[in-house]
């Protein structure tokens, strides 16, 4: 039941980032702003995560797992209200990042509680779920958009409605705070660097994630264009990647409960690779480019999926949550550097350079993870939780 609850709310409050990030950007572009001063004011919406991460230990023994993301709900929303009172370059930047903490804080706190709440025998199955209930929600966005346009006070209220609705299902989740509570060693950013070495494989993965898919949703629509596609076919394209991504996660979820994780891993970023690797020869092969788009989309998300599940089999209670603080923060690493990393690639070879430079990410990734040894040391593993007694641990 606390599950479903928890689930509910972070998918709630992931819908609003497919409906902000147009949505704000259309307002700036009607305001006059060039597109360099939009993207420029966009970085705002990723940096709350590093304000969070050095709070979230003590927020956490303050008022608990349910009270912080009540109060990242309550931020956003009223954040997401105020933001149309004064359409201003440098107001808005400010509001921006307080969403942004907001929104950090109940995905970090949300995302842990899921793994934490979910029994080791059916973890991979769960976060399956989850990321698929995620990604439906993700669909909201342009459909809202569509509906209330971006005029007016309308679509930011709908927006603070979406991160509001969330409050229902934690308030009623009343078992979040034990969840996080036990166990945990806590000491803000200086811990981060040990919960790294921890589980090295996890946060490659979810480094490599957050390239791939930046760049792909970045640069995928100019690829299309260069090889003389319409726009709407490019927009499309992104469709149809989502779509996979939906389809895929369950599945795999499944498998990661019944393989070893590492390989399940491993298999998918091979597919990945050779996938980004056919995408040249098969860019004017019309049936065969929509499936490899809609595979792409689904192996890709995998990684995300996966990632999260080691997360959530190597840390416990409060370090699980800082964990995955510094999940999210190499997400962002990885969607920072993906696009510029990837758009490089184009300017050298074409167009094709942005699929044959993603496959070399992913390529990397295959290679970390084929390799025996990159799982969680034993050493290491006792220091997870203490109190777990000697045995035997799932295989990762």
């Amino acid at each position: 039941m606390e599950l479903a609850l928890v689930i509910a709310t972070a998918s709630l409050v992931g819908s609003t980032l497919s409906l902000n990030f147009p949505l704000l950007s259309l307002v700036l572009e009607r305001e006059g702003l060039d597109p360099a001063a939009i993207g420029l004011n966009a970085t705002a919406s990723g940096l709350g995560v590093f304000v969070v991460a050095p709070m979230l230990a003590r927020i956490l023994r303050r008022i608990g797992a349910r009270g912080a993301m009540m109060a990242g709900i309550l931020l956003s929303a009223a954040g997401m209200m105020l933001l149309p009172v004064w359409v201003h370059f440098g107001f808005w930047y400010a509001i921006r990042l307080l969403v942004s903490c907001g929104t950090a804080l109940v995905f970090i706190v949300s995302e842990a509680a899921i793994n934490a709440l979910a029994p080791e025998s059916h973890r991979g199955r769960i976060l399956g779920l989850y990321a698929t209930v995620f990604s439906i929600g993700y669909t909201a966005g342009p459909l809202v958009i569509a509906a209330a346009g971006s005029t007016g006070m309308l679509p930011f209220l709908i927006s603070a409605a979406f991160y509001l609705a969330g409050l229902v299902p934690t308030l009623l989740a009343r078992g979040l705070d034990r969840a996080l509570a036990a166990g945990g060693s806590a000491h803000g950013l200086r811990h981060f660097a040990g919960l790294l070495g921890r589980a090295p494989l996890a946060f490659l993965a979810i480094f490599v994630f957050g390239v791939v898919e930046t760049a792909q949703f970045a640069l995928l629509p100019i690829w299309g264009l260069a090889l003389g596609r319409a726009e709407g076919t490019t927009a499309l394209m992104l469709s149809v990647w989502v779509a996979g991504n939906i389809l895929v996660q369950y599945p795999v979820g499944v498998l990661a409960d019944r393989l070893p994780r590492r390989l399940v891993l491993a298999g998918c970023a091979l597919v990945t690779t050779i996938l980004l690797s056919a995408l040249p020869l098969l860019a004017q092969v019309e049936p065969l480019l929509w499936l490899l788009l809609l595979l792409l989309g689904g192996v890709t998300g995998a990684i995300y999926t996966l990632a999260l599940v080691l997360i959530g089999e190597t840390f416990r209670g409060i370090d699980l949550a800082l964990a995955n603080t510094a999940f999210v923060i190499m997400i962002q690493l990885g969607a920072a550097l993906g696009p510029g990393y990837a758009g490089v690639g184009m300017s050298l070879f074409g167009p094709h350079g942005l699929p044959l430079a993603l496959a070399c990410a992913s390529g990397i990734l295959t290679a970390a993870a084929a390799r025996r040894g990159t799982g969680l040391p034993v050493a290491a593993a006792a220091l997870v939780d203490p109190a777990d007694p000697p045995g035997p641990r799932r295989r990762t």
